[in-house]
């Protein structure tokens, strides 16, 4: 039985025009899918998409009355190569080379158009533009004054201009299509804002925070829901706990809501989504889930002292679209030597009272416990310069499994916690960074330290990866020598280390 859409291509047509017959783009290829569903068990009159496509190309065909228009790139544009026509388009000029029309018909009836729409113009090509007309025009010109002058004689195109009046100069740009570039934009130019996100990422691992802010090597690690074809059994660790945080954050603006039925409602958007897993393996999910949520608020209900309160962030300087936040405050302005910076972005969700981050994930890991205190430290560092707070401050940990985490640091004033950010962003900007000093490697390196073992610290350097994430964690760097290693701690980290209190 012939489906209805080939019925149309089966309508007589006085010219029928079939475009984009190249090799590789026409019949379609044989690529499995999932939603063929003959694929495994393909019998007599199942036919392929590429027979299919084979199919429809002889109803057109036959259609034509007239004649019968078939086209291709014939040449790469960018390497000048030559490209074939599909397998069936050169299987019919065989048959028609062989049966009909001879090798010289064949070439009669083929038309090779040029690649430029300059090329052939002096042919008096039918179909060249004006535009085109006057181009190669310029062209021949141009050729004609270069073979009449040597090469030393030749015009510099910008310095002709360039001696031109003003006036003069604008018509001339006009005429010719001349664009100014854009000035060249100073490394004082391109780097005015920095975001507290970049700067933690700078502590965590130095190498992969400078390529960020600098070099804008981001890692762009986020999953293609259209590419993945597979049903997934597990919520990646990073979506799990942002979704939860928001519902936890959620549920603390409204200490009266059913934290179970945000959590749903969430998950349902999730599941939809394609971020949770559905089935069986999304009802476990689920449970884990809700267990965490119910350790997290334990966990707020103590640090708060048996109540529950609102524990959003502060904000400075530009937000994103829908962004909770408890205030919004300005920029924080860091002063460097020769330029200006601004912060922008978020701090950990607070507490007043005392002075808490709050930072929430699942559970420990050998490496990762010191690394979150330091979302709580810069905040202390950026609350204390922009004078919101002049006391001790705390970051509290806490886990869906396991015991939660306390630090505490000792006050800055305002004006050592600006030197400290402005020593902090003056590393990031101003040097290269081609080492490997993350921060779990600051933390064993300082523990060997004060037992004097220098042995320990050198084998410390030379164990250290590049960077613990991002595009440049297998990258390859020179060793460090201790003393320098050891001066940038003092320089990058002596602030954390003589302000924190706390169990190791």
């Amino acid at each position: 039985m012939i489906a209805p859409l080939s019925l149309a291509y089966a309508l007589p047509f006085r010219v029928v025009f079939m475009p984009g017959l190249e090799e590789g783009r026409f019949p379609a290829p044989e690529r499995p899918t999932a939603l063929d569903l003959f694929a495994d068990d393909r019998r007599a009159g199942q036919v392929s998409p590429r027979e299919r496509d084979q199919y429809w190309f002889l109803l057109r065909a036959l259609g034509a009355r007239e004649a019968l228009h078939l086209s291709w790139v014939a040449t790469e544009q960018s390497t000048g190569e030559a490209r074939l026509p599909a397998p069936t388009v050169a299987e019919l000029m065989h048959l028609m080379e062989r049966s009909y029309v001879g090798k010289a018909g064949l070439k009669a009836m083929t038309v090779t158009h040029p690649l430029r729409r300059w090329t052939g113009v002096e042919e008096d090509r039918p179909y060249a533009s004006r535009a085109a007309v006057r181009e190669a025009s310029s062209r021949r010109l141009r050729a004609a004054l270069l073979d009449h002058l040597d090469d030393d004689d030749v015009p510099d195109l910008d310095l002709l201009t360039s001696a031109l009046p003003a006036s003069v100069r604008a018509k001339v740009a006009s005429r010719l299509r001349l664009v100014e570039p854009p000035p060249v934009r100073t490394d004082e130019d391109r780097l005015r804002t920095l975001t507290l996100y970049l700067l933690r990422q700078f502590l965590e691992s130095p190498l992969q925070g400078w390529a960020s802010v600098v070099l804008r090597m981001d890692d762009d690690d986020r999953e293609d829901p259209f590419a993945r074809e597979d049903e997934r059994f597990g919520t990646p660790v990073f979506l799990r706990d942002a979704a939860l945080r928001a519902v936890l954050y959620a549920h603390a603006r409204a200490p009266d809501s059913d934290l179970e039925a945000l959590y749903h409602a969430r998950a349902d958007y999730l599941e939809l989504s394609g971020v949770l897993p559905t089935g069986v393996f999304g009802a476990a999910e689920r449970q884990r889930h809700l267990a965490a949520l119910d350790s997290w608020k334990r966990e707020l209900r103590r640090v708060s002292r048996g109540t529950m309160r609102a524990i959003d962030p502060i904000r400075f300087g530009r937000g994103r679209e829908n962004e909770v936040v408890r205030r919004a405050e300005p920029p924080l302005p860091v002063a460097l030597a020769d330029r200006t910076l601004e912060l922008h972005g978020n701090t950990q969700p607070l507490i007043d009272d005392p002075s808490t981050s709050l930072v929430f994930v699942g559970r420990p890991g050998r490496k990762a416990d010191r690394v979150l205190e330091l979302r709580g430290f810069v905040d202390h560092v950026v609350l204390s310069a922009a004078g919101r707070i002049d006391d001790e401050h705390t970051v509290h940990v806490a886990f869906s499994e396991g015991n939660p985490r306390k630090t505490w640091f000792d006050a800055f004033s305002p004006s050592e916690a600006q030197a400290y950010l402005a020593q902090l962003v003056t590393d990031l900007v101003g040097d290269a960074h081609a080492y490997a000093l993350p921060f779990d490697t600051v933390v064993r390196l300082q523990k060997a330290r004060a037992r004097n073992r220098k042995r320990d610290m050198e084998r410390i350097l030379a164990e250290a990866p590049a960077a613990r994430f991002g595009v440049l964690r297998d990258a390859q760097v020179r060793p460090l020598e201790l003393d320098r290693a050891l001066d940038i701690i003092d320089r990058r980290f002596g602030p954390y280390f003589a302000r924190r209190h706390g169990d190791d």
